[in-house]
């Protein structure tokens, strides 16, 4: 398999690596990063390499800081217990979801230990992946349990995700059509490092439509601020803090982001859907998800995987089909 990086950036390359391993292909991908300031494999990138090396005893070239070009010849999926540190406040979760794929279609199951970021920019936050993520994956039915052991914020990083994974052998095509039903919405403030007065002034905000709001204390790193609302088991909403920023921006950004959703047709949020492309792909049968838009990342991806898997896709009416592997 041949991916010119330059389409896209870390997550071209994680889902082509996903890929490789999950077929065993070899892969070559050059222009890693092209089109970003700093091109190249940087630290989160490279864990995912030498994860999925771990995995399925891969042979790579090209593997440093800083490359633009890399290939990677897998073996045989291995599944068993594996420890990982990126070493900075790289995202454990995309780690994670990097080195998944593979690991649901080996011969035993899984415990897997990473060291990194648990709540940083562009990357799927602690309480999604405790939360949301394991549901949506359960409707391909995949089987996976995760906890954040530490949580860890940019820029220091230093969190713990933790997860065990239990083999499938195949994955399956879903319908998500329909919004799902469920309990009422709920929010949960994560803090660490933090005046009192920060999350009291997020739940405030939160109260106005969102009926049970919960604060999270937690020890960290660095100081770190996360409002994470939960529509129901399949779909969330998050904004982070950052210094600067205003407790009640942080909040009011999850809580329009919900209020949008609400008021859709969508039966998807776009950051799960996100996240769901690469099971679509690989399941067999014909997958189906509602949604009004298509991000630029979703648009991407789908192409990526078209030219990896030899898969279909259609966006029409609102509905996106995905034809998983023949």
């Amino acid at each position: 398999m041949h991916v010119d990086g330059g389409r896209g950036g870390g997550q071209l390359l994680r889902t082509a690596l996903s890929v490789s391993a999950c077929t065993g292909k070899p892969l070559t991908i050059a222009n890693i990063r092209a089109k970003r300031p700093k091109p190249g494999l940087k630290p989160q990138h490279l864990a995912c390499v030498h994860a999925l090396s771990d995995v399925t005893d891969a042979k790579t070239e090209g593997a440093a800081l800083g490359a633009t070009a890399l290939e990677f010849n897998p073996k045989k999926i291995e599944g068993g217990n594996f420890s990982w540190d990126i070493g900075t406040a790289g995202s454990a979760a995309l780690l994670l979801q990097c080195v998944l794929p593979p690991l649901l279609l080996a011969e035993r199951k899984s415990g897997i230990s990473i060291r990194g970021g648990t709540d940083v920019p562009f990357a799927p936050p602690s309480l999604f992946m405790e939360r949301v993520f394991p549901n949506a994956l359960r409707r391909f039915g995949g089987k996976i349990e995760i906890k954040v052991a530490r949580h860890g914020f940019y820029p220091k990083g230093g969190g713990m995700l933790e997860a065990k994974i239990t083999p499938v052998g195949n994955l399956e095509a879903v319908e998500w059509l329909e919004k799902p039903d469920g309990t009422p919405p709920s929010a949960t403030i994560l803090a660490a490092g933090l005046p009192d007065h920060v999350a009291q002034r997020e739940k405030k905000i939160l109260e106005n439509q969102i009926g049970s709001v919960a604060i999270q204390a937690t020890e960290a790193s660095c100081p770190g601020n996360v409002v994470f609302i939960q529509r129901d088991e399949l779909n969330a909403f998050t904004a982070l803090g950052k210094q600067g920023k205003k407790a009640e921006a942080v909040a009011q950004e999850a809580l329009d982001a919900f209020t949008v959703f609400e008021s859709g047709t969508d039966a998807v949020e776009a950051h799960v859907l996100d996240q769901m492309l690469l099971y679509a792909a690989l399941a067999q049968g014909e997958s189906r998800f509602r949604v009004s838009t298509l991000s630029e990342h979703a648009k991407t991806n789908l192409d990526a995987l078209s030219t990896l898997l030899n898969t279909r896709h259609r966006f029409e009416n609102g509905v996106l089909e995905v034809t998983g592997k023949p």
